[in-house]
């Protein structure tokens, strides 16, 4: 019995130390891709090496997320959405792959119910993050006139967040985007920025 359980445990360990291999060799892979990225985002390369990371670990929810945006890149927008629902699966309480995934449905212009449902994850489980705020209410700022009801109340939850943590910072940036006089006819309505959009109409 007691041979059994030795060699139990070897085989056991065997295992664990070749997932642990596989586990480095993919988060490799994925950084190779995100470096390839940065210069040509469209690379073959970096889809590769994307590839390869979600086989050598399919439980990594990062590798599927950074597969998801490869496949973006390449023009493949169903397949980038299943794999954003892959990384979900294995980490369906990280609230910076809901972010995440609101940006890449963001870039496709998909605005319905799928986008209501991750924006409202994202702010359900990040509702102190500031890098999530943030990524909700500048997703708001630019597609605020693409929204549904829900979603334009989730977006201004965000942007209410971003102005009582950073308030002139973010104004600072409205206006450097050149989305001031849009934000005050749309969320800023209803987010006390009265006096700020009051002094942009008196200025030429």
């Amino acid at each position: 019995m007691r041979k059994i359980i030795a060699l139990a445990l070897l085989i056991f360990g065997l295992l664990l130390g070749w997932t642990e291999i596989r586990a480095l060799t993919a988060e490799t892979y994925r950084h190779k891709s995100q470096v390839i990225a940065k210069q040509s985002p469209t690379s073959i390369a970096a889809l590769k090496s994307a590839v390869l990371s979600v086989q050598l670990a399919p439980w990594n929810a990062y590798s599927h997320a950074e597969l998801a945006w490869r496949l973006q890149s390449s023009g493949n927008f169903r397949a980038s959405r299943q794999q954003f629902a892959q990384a979900l699966s294995w980490a369906p309480a990280d609230a910076y792959l809901w972010a995440e995934y609101a940006q890449l449905l963001a870039h496709q212009r998909k605005f319905g119910r799928e986008m209501e449902l991750v924006t409202r994850e994202s702010n359900r489980l990040g509702p102190t993050s500031s890098a999530i705020q943030h990524s909700n209410a500048y997703i708001g700022l630019y597609f605020w006139g693409r929204g549904t009801q829900e979603l334009r109340n989730q977006w201004q939850t965000s942007m209410a967040f971003v102005l009582r943590t950073n308030r002139k910072r973010f104004l600072e940036q409205v206006r450097n985007v050149h989305r001031d006089r849009y934000f005050c006819l749309g969320p800023g309505v209803n987010l006390q920025v009265g006096s700020w959009c009051d002094r942009l109409s008196d200025s030429p």
